[in-house]
């Protein structure tokens, strides 16, 4: 994600950071003395990140979902009403993806649960809080299905790699009593440490197997 852009590495992953967590983009703009249009295709440029990373490494069949819970938002936006469809993994609280449209019908239905499959070995309140377009009262309401989508994976790989859980936390061996901490993540065996955004924003994914094309 920080490939060519000129701003120092830092600043951006601060900015990003404070996108993660619900920081409306004009109290960044002001602080940082910085560009709308700048903060929101970093904004995009992160999700996207997020997003290959999500594939990379949660989308792989590897994960015994067993039971799964799923959700809808409505969201109202400038000029439209989008809907948001989410899924979890009730177990670790792992984040499974989600699909943005502008309809809500059989086919969103149909693409969650497609995303759901590419995660599982047998082939949600969280977003509304910190995204700060679906806040009721946000100035800054969100006019592309692209920046949904984008700050849905933004918010919902953080939430899976960068932050710990207080549901899954777990007694640790020995003598003295003392709490493990969790994120959804290490939870579901996908990694085992807690990542920085920093990290999240500079992971290396693979490219995709080379295909000869047809002569």
């Amino acid at each position: 994600m920080l490939e060519g852009l000129r701003k120092p590495s830092e600043l951006i992953v601060i900015v990003v950071t404070l996108l993660a967590f619900g920081c409306p983009v004009q109290a960044i703009v002001q602080a940082y003395g910085l560009d709308e249009r700048t903060v929101a295709s970093w904004r995009d440029r992160a999700g996207q990140q997020c997003h290959r990373v999500h594939q990379a490494v949660v989308e792989q069949g590897r994960l015994d979902l067993v039971h799964v819970q799923a959700e809808e938002i409505r969201v109202k936006a400038r000029g439209m009403v989008a809907w948001m469809g989410l899924a979890i993994m009730v177990s670790t609280r792992l984040w499974l993806g989600g699909v943005v449209s502008r309809t809500r019908d059989s086919s969103l239905a149909d693409h969650l649960l497609q995303q759901v499959r590419a995660c599982s070995q047998a082939a949600c309140a969280l977003l509304g809080e910190r995204l700060a377009t679906l806040t009721r009262k946000c100035r800054h309401a969100a006019h592309r299905l692209q920046a949904l989508e984008t700050g849905m994976y933004l918010i919902g790989s953080t939430y899976n790699f960068c932050c710990f859980h207080h549901e899954l936390s777990k007694r640790a061996e020995g003598e003295a009593p003392r709490r493990l901490r969790q994120t959804p993540a290490m939870a579901s065996g996908l990694t085992d440490h807690l990542w920085s955004l920093s990290e999240l924003l500079s992971y290396k994914v693979a490219p995709a197997s080379w295909i000869e094309p047809k002569r």
